[in-house]
């Protein structure tokens, strides 16, 4: 009885240090009772493995562990299995590595060979007190000081192929020193000094994976970056572009108007009617499709207007007086335009009705802005937000990741909503400041 509990206790303690290496290496996804239960059930996993003497032995109980420990992070944590399976090969590879310099200290400690002590029960449980509270203690260390590392999410599978062989070779050296040792009274300090060094090797190149991962969390956010500048660039050129053109064209239409007020005023309605058919004709009347008080706002929407006419998508607005839009002009280029290239993007490849409904109100408190477009089947959502369909993933999908970021900066997030045949993306600006109100709301509602 006394045996079965302490040999029970011995495997709470490597359990334990497991689940310190888990939260070290990945963020926590399910609430604490699960946990438990995860750990309860992993534990009493890991005492059959070792209590059943068919798969007690070396390699099929280091298999079945490290299978135990992946799905255990694979249930509670988050991250790829492929990652975590790595993460288990390492994490038992240091624990292995850890417990046998110990066995080697203590060996050396009491002047016995490792045979003999693992013959008298007493000196066993002692031993493996002493090698798995090691254990904890490095356990715990590398807990403590990854604390502020980025989570590991996923790793590719070149890379698991790459850092798996450092690990199973670190595996194969232990069983070596293990055998050659078996008899030893006393064990060599090269053999130990070895064993520590493999475990400093192994700890290293698994915290390795941490800056790999960060690495790449920065090479994607230096792509998306230099892809917003290069996008703002562009936006700006054709913003600046379509602002010349709506004031050419509001100056032609006042031209407009004074002639078919003087055809009026003579009362001449035949050539009045015949001018008025002529300038229709040419597409002058319906150039401005959007008048909001905030001339960014109007040359981006009367833009996006005029290419989705051009591939015959309806276009709906409902727009108020946006003179106090809270957005600067910069962001309103890369919000406005990523949605409504998005939207147009969407219908433009769709068989049945396309559709997109732009909604801009500005109140005195806030600004509600939604973009809803028709879609053929929902798109594929990662971490809220669709992926990319284009060919080059890495360099493309960064628009809403910057909409959501300039939104995070005014204090506001995004709902993405996709049913009934709709996408929808909408958003609500609460101002800091409180402006006068508007003297009149002035609602614009075009469609094609």
């Amino acid at each position: 009885m006394i045996e079965q509990i302490s040999l029970l206790t011995v495997d709470l303690i490597g359990h334990i240090s497991c689940l310190l290496l888990c939260t070290a290496l990945f963020r926590r996804t399910c609430a604490k009772r699960q946990l438990v239960l995860a750990f309860l059930g992993t534990l009493a996993a890991g005492y059959l493995i070792t209590v059943v003497p068919v798969i007690r032995e070396f390699p099929i109980k280091a298999i079945l562990l490290v299978m135990v420990f992946t799905v255990f992070c694979h249930a509670c944590y988050e991250g790829k299995i492929l990652t975590q399976c790595l993460c288990a090969v390492f994490s038992y590879v240091i624990m292995l590595a850890l417990d046998t310099a110990a066995i080697f200290l203590f060996c050396n400690w009491v002047g016995m060979p490792r045979e003999q002590i693992f013959a008298d029960p007493q000196l066993y449980m002692i031993c493996a007190l002493f090698s798995y509270i090691v254990i904890f203690v490095v356990s715990f260390a590398i807990w403590r000081f990854a604390q502020s590392w980025t989570k590991i999410e996923k790793i590719s599978v070149s890379g698991f192929l790459a850092m798996l062989v450092f690990p199973l070779v670190s595996l194969g050296t232990i069983t070596f020193l293990f055998q050659v040792t078996a008899k030893d009274h006393s064990v060599s300090h090269w053999a130990i000094v070895n064993t520590l060094g493999l475990v400093a090797a192994n700890a290293v190149l698994m915290g390795l994976l941490h800056h790999i991962e960060q690495e790449a969390e920065e090479r994607k956010q230096n792509v998306a970056l230099q892809h917003q500048f290069e996008t703002q660039l562009e936006k700006t050129q054709v913003l600046l572009e379509a602002q010349t053109a709506q004031r050419k064209q509001t100056h032609d239409f006042k031209h407009h108007l004074s002639v078919l007020g003087g055809l009026l005023q003579e009362e001449n309605l035949a050539a009045a009617r015949q001018y008025l058919a002529e300038i229709s004709e040419t597409g002058q009347l319906d150039a401005l499709a959007v008048h909001s008080n905030n001339p960014v706002v109007d040359a981006i929407l009367n833009q996006k207007y005029a290419q989705a006419c051009e591939l015959g998508i309806q276009v709906d607005f409902a727009i108020n007086d946006l003179a106090e839009f809270p957005l600067s002009n910069k962001e309103t280029v890369v919000v406005l335009s990523n949605l409504l290239d998005n939207a147009i993007e969407a219908c433009k490849t769709q068989k049945g009705t396309r559709l997109i409904r732009v909604k801009i109100q500005c109140s005195e408190e806030k600004t509600i802005l939604s973009v809803m477009n028709t879609i053929d089947k929902a798109p594929v959502m990662e971490n809220g937000l669709p992926v990319t369909t284009k060919a080059d993933p890495l360099a493309h999908g960064y628009g809403l990741q910057n909409i959501v970021s300039i939104l995070a900066d005014h204090g506001a997030c995004p709902a993405i909503l996709c049913q009934d045949g709709w996408f929808q993306f909408s958003t609500v600006l609460f101002h800091q400041t409180i402006s006068p109100a508007p003297e009149h709301d002035q609602i614009t509602q075009k469609s094609l």
